[in-house]
């Protein structure tokens, strides 16, 4: 849960970032509001390429403890002697 927090707050943070940006370079440039509209979507889009590649990486982590349970239970399963 705590993995999910931080992603979704830093997707909120890389928006935030990029509007700021944008708003600052704006006043700076007398062209608003073009650069707060694409640094905000700039920053959305980052921050979901972001959150992507983290929703892969803990489904691929839980996948590998999944496995690695299952190994587990199948190794302590009594054994018949073969011989």
């Amino acid at each position: 849960m705590g993995g999910a927090l931080a992603a979704a707050a830093e997707l909120a943070v890389t928006v935030l970032v990029g509007a700021f940006l944008g708003a600052w370079l704006d006043s700076r440039l007398q062209t608003a509001p073009y650069l707060l509209l694409f640094l905000a979507l700039a920053g959305l889009l980052a921050g979901l390429v972001r959150l992507t590649r983290w929703h892969k990486s803990a489904d691929a982590q839980d996948d590998a403890e999944d496995d690695a349970q299952e190994d587990d239970v199948l190794d302590s399963e009594p054994h018949e002697d073969r011989r």
